[in-house]
């Protein structure tokens, strides 16, 4: 009986351990898999995909493609990210998934692709806005304000019009204006 009880142990621990090594390598197979690969890229390969991105004085932007249903671009210009991808509405590209307590969700008034803002009061916000097929967006993770982000819009929504241009020669002088008080 003794010698039953034994063998009976010793062939639970061998069941366990081939369990825990089992465990273990679909553990090791699973984190060799990327959900959404990254890719570095190029402002040629975005200009290709009929993306451009704004050149800020002083910024040297890293280009990166996320791969997924739809190609996602990015340009990170290190304190602020801007973002297109092709999708069938307007919708929040950030991928910041801050908890937004101010919520201007101001839209300036007769500009292309609806721009919407959001603040989280703490530093971070972003802008997005949807032209031509694409949502984009700008994050920054801190220093935003309405008045920076709507910058960057204007600088990025002028190279990237929509169908009928971006404004109307009277709504351009407005912006012209408004551009020079602000970066």
């Amino acid at each position: 009986m003794k010698k039953l009880k034994n063998i009976i142990c010793c062939a639970m621990c061998l069941v366990m351990a081939a369990a825990l090594c089992a465990c273990s390598t679909q553990n090791k197979d699973k984190s060799n898999q990327t959900a959404n690969p990254v890719h570095e890229s190029s402002a040629e390969e975005f200009k290709a995909a009929g993306i451009i991105m704004p050149d800020i004085e002083g910024k040297t932007p890293a280009y990166t493609t996320i791969d997924g249903g739809e190609t996602l671009y990015q340009a990170d210009y290190g304190s602020f990210t801007i973002r297109a991808q092709k999708t069938d509405e307007q919708k929040d590209i950030s991928g910041m998934h801050y908890e937004w307590t101010e919520d201007p969700t101001m839209t300036l008034e007769l500009l292309q692709g609806n721009p919407l803002f959001k603040l989280d009061g703490k530093g971070a916000g972003i802008v997005y806005w949807y032209i031509n097929g694409r949502s984009w967006s700008v994050g920054m993770t801190e220093g935003a304000s309405v008045d920076t982000l709507k910058s960057l819009y204007f600088k990025t929504a002028e190279l990237n019009p929509g169908g009928d241009g971006f404004l109307s020669n009277s709504q351009k002088s407005r912006v012209k204006a408004e551009k020079t008080k602000i970066f």
